[in-house]
């Protein structure tokens, strides 16, 4: 569990940086107590990449309620991450394809992810890995 609280840290603190509403202020422990609930559900689940024995990267996701006006069973990426110096080595494509996997072993129709418009290495990514875009969700800040 540390392990992954202090990947989400970085995630959190390395992605979308103009992002003024992006929560950077967790404490170890905060993130600790909002994963443990998503591993101990069994609606969501938590998959770690390791190197040599060492945890480099995460996949944490679940099963999304559908609203009403688009009922697909569909399961959602809720953050991915992978150390710098550990990408381009497939660990993240095998991430997606174990959670593409659980995904249809919970009858998923589809998998959903989100990524900042300004991450375009994560857009790309995703892209390489099958997903296309689908709906485009846009801010107006006031």
């Amino acid at each position: 569990m540390p392990v992954i609280a202090a990947l989400e840290r970085e995630l959190v603190r390395t992605d979308a940086p103009e992002d003024p509403y992006l929560v950077r202020s967790w404490t170890q422990q905060e993130v600790e107590e909002r994963f443990r609930p998503v591993i101990a559900a069994g609606w969501a689940v938590c998959l770690v990449a390791d190197c040599g024995g060492r945890v480099v990267g995460y996949l944490s996701g679940g099963i999304k309620d559908p609203p009403w006006w688009r009922p697909v069973r569909a399961t959602e990426i809720h953050s991915i991450y992978v150390e710098e110096h550990f990408r381009s080595r497939g660990l993240g494509s095998r991430l997606i394809d174990a959670f593409v996997h659980w995904s249809r072993d919970h009858d998923a129709q589809v998998v959903e992810v989100g990524a900042f418009a300004s991450n375009v290495r994560a857009i790309e990514f995703y892209e390489k890995t099958g997903f296309r875009p689908a709906l485009v969700h846009l801010e107006l800040p006031l």
